[in-house]
């Protein structure tokens, strides 16, 4: 799949995996946290990202990671 916009990108996820049940809707709340975050990193607003927020970050997007490496299969580069 190829995507040119984040949107895209966010819709797909909850489409073909959150709603399917390969993901839990825990991470795809997670998953639209960090978008949600870079979003505000890159343009601003009333909101900011702060120190807390870049480290709750991580933490949330180390268990997406973790999670979509179990869908890959075993020979997928990067899963070894």
């Amino acid at each position: 799949m190829e995507f040119t916009k984040h949107t895209a990108v966010r819709a797909a996820l909850h489409r073909d995996l959150i709603q399917s049940g390969a993901l839990s809707v825990d991470l795809g709340r997670d998953y639209d946290f960090l978008l949600d975050l870079r979003e505000t990193a890159d343009y601003g607003g009333v909101a900011e990202a702060s120190l807390a927020s870049a480290r709750q970050a991580i933490e949330k997007a180390r268990a997406i990671l973790a999670a979509l490496k179990t869908l890959l299969p075993n020979d997928a580069p990067g899963n070894a």
